[in-house]
């Protein structure tokens, strides 16, 4: 029987091109050291007083799912991005509507205390060592958005699995997560 297998067909010149191409691509655009992390290196970011970022990156892409706001954040903080994604995200989302598209934040790098609050500590943004994440845009159009999922209706199920899947990895969630509705998730 083995013998009267067929062997697959090579692949044409312009398929292996093409995937070459592909492969390069991904490469060329990858940060921190990661193909599935996609964006720019933007080395030290100054900030006033003790904040700023050293090893930033702006994040447009992780496992191929796109950041539009592009993110400056730490590459700990992406790789971290980058395990909540893949970990917690996407299982979490899974096939509901076609699968995440895209991923909306509501803060990133910001030069600020902890809740915005004066006389508070430092918040982690100010180090680039945390993100929030506001909202999952679903390929067929619709967004789960932690404000409105959490409430009540059919998302909110989605919402708080998709918080509760920021607990894995090398990150966690910070304190003020659920009062500002959003994940909050930044490296230990």
């Amino acid at each position: 029987a083995v013998a009267t297998s067929l062997r697959p067909q090579p692949r044409t010149a312009a398929v292996a091109q093409a995937a070459e191409t592909a492969r390069v691509a991904r490469v060329k655009g990858q940060i921190c050291g990661d193909p599935d992390l996609q964006g720019d290196v933007l080395g030290t970011v100054a900030g006033r007083g003790a904040c700023g970022v050293e090893n930033a990156v702006r994040v447009k892409s992780v496992a191929g799912i796109r950041f539009p706001a592009n993110p400056t954040m730490n590459c700990e903080t992406a790789i971290a991005l980058k395990i909540w994604v893949q970990r917690g995200a996407i299982p979490q989302v899974g096939g509901e509507g076609g699968g995440i598209r895209s991923i909306r934040t509501a803060s990133d790098y910001a030069c600020r205390n902890r809740n915005n609050q004066s006389g508070e500590k430092l918040s982690e943004h100010a180090q680039g060592r945390a993100i929030d994440i506001a909202g999952i845009k679903l390929n067929f159009g619709r967004e789960i958005t932690v404000l409105q999922g959490w409430g009540s209706g059919d998302a909110k199920g989605l919402a708080v699995d998709i918080h509760s899947g920021a607990e894995l990895g090398e990150f966690r969630l910070g304190p003020s997560a659920r009062a500002v509705r959003c994940v909050h998730v930044h490296h230990r």
